[in-house]
């Protein structure tokens, strides 16, 4: 069985006994107690849900239109919430920044003809969001999006996180929409609180922080150098390339060429981002060990770690450059046990 054959929905309506009738579309489980699909499915106020398997039981739930039933037309708004009588698993979530164009993602949907019988297709992000909604088309040599997969959870393929939700397909060419999951959440606010940002789900980048803690700098650089460009001003790729630059060493120990640089990158990411703490707390912790200890120059930044610097992120700076001669590393070490 598949993982995500627990979370991906078969949503059918009821006939006139109350019982489990013809599927209508599909839809995904976005915690135990809640799941969404599209509101142009043909059920009322009650639905019947199941999983992929068929070896899962399903149920009757209640079914709730924010925006009324949209009709023929694809809108943003084209969204039900399922109140699950029974949990089922959550759906693991992308973050709730718009899947970039060139992202390939995975449907599963009941194409007409085949209602009870899942089908995967593959598309791509050729559009950025209109009106609410991205254009996909399909992968050449998978099937188009037809009618069938409203509702469905559009899965990208490299992280294995949900970025969105089919809402409609074109009838004269390969092209579809999905609604992403801040579209989404303007009409469920409870979605909007369980997104991660989008960096922070990112396998390469989380494969790169592993790399990082266990002393393998030069995997973790060129790992992070493989994203950053798809990361402009992100705080924490500009804080982890230096710790990873740095492999351990005390900028003390670095050539000015190389500390220059460093300070560069770091000043440059916080005009950016003025809030990234840990940031400001490196910057100032590499210019103190190779400037302000030498006598080279006199202060020119608070040697004092920012005071909403979380923990955590003070022991990860004292772990990977130890200066303990310098007064924000020995305040950075108070921190970390705080």
């Amino acid at each position: 069985m598949s993982p995500d054959s627990l979370w991906r929905l078969r949503i059918r309506d009821l006939d006139a006994e109350g019982k489990p009738g013809p599927v209508s579309g599909a839809g995904f489980a976005v915690t135990s107690k809640f799941a969404v699909t599209c509101a142009h499915l043909e059920f009322d106020t009650e639905c019947w849900v199941d999983v992929l398997e068929w070896q899962q039981s399903g149920q009757r739930c209640s079914v709730t239109r924010p925006h009324g039933d949209p009709g023929d037309d694809i809108k943003s708004t084209d969204i039900a919430i399922i109140s699950l009588a029974r949990p089922f698993q959550a759906t693991p979530l992308g973050p709730r920044t718009p899947p970039v164009r060139g992202t390939e993602l995975e449907i599963v949907g009941f194409p007409f003809g085949y209602p009870d019988l899942p089908e995967r297709t593959r598309v791509r992000v050729t559009g950025t969001v209109t009106s609410g909604l991205i254009q996909v088309d399909a992968v050449p040599g998978h099937s188009p999006v037809v009618g069938g997969y409203s509702g469905s959870a559009a899965m990208e393929v490299r992280s294995g996180r949900v970025v969105g939700m089919m809402v409609g397909a074109a009838t004269i060419n390969t092209s579809a929409w999905l609604i992403p999951l801040a579209e989404i959440a303007k009409s469920y606010p409870q979605l909007d609180l369980l997104l991660p940002e989008r960096l922070g789900v990112d396998p390469e980048f989380r494969r790169a922080v592993d790399d990082l803690n266990q002393g393998a700098y030069a995997y973790a650089l060129n790992r992070l150098n493989s994203i950053r460009g798809n990361y402009p001003g992100e705080p924490d790729i500009a804080y982890y390339r230096v710790l990873a630059v740095l492999q351990g060493r005390r900028p003390g120990a670095l050539s000015r060429s190389a500390v220059d640089e460093i300070l560069a990158l770091l000043a440059q990411t916080l005009s950016i981002s003025p809030r990234a703490v840990h940031v400001a707390a490196l910057l100032a912790l590499t210019w103190e060990d190779f400037y302000f200890l030498r006598g080279l120059e006199d202060n020119r930044y608070d040697l004092r770690v920012p005071a909403d610097m979380a923990p955590w992120r003070a022991a990860e700076i004292v772990k990977h450059v130890y200066a303990p001669e310098c007064m924000m590393w020995r305040d950075l070490n108070m921190r970390s046990v705080a």
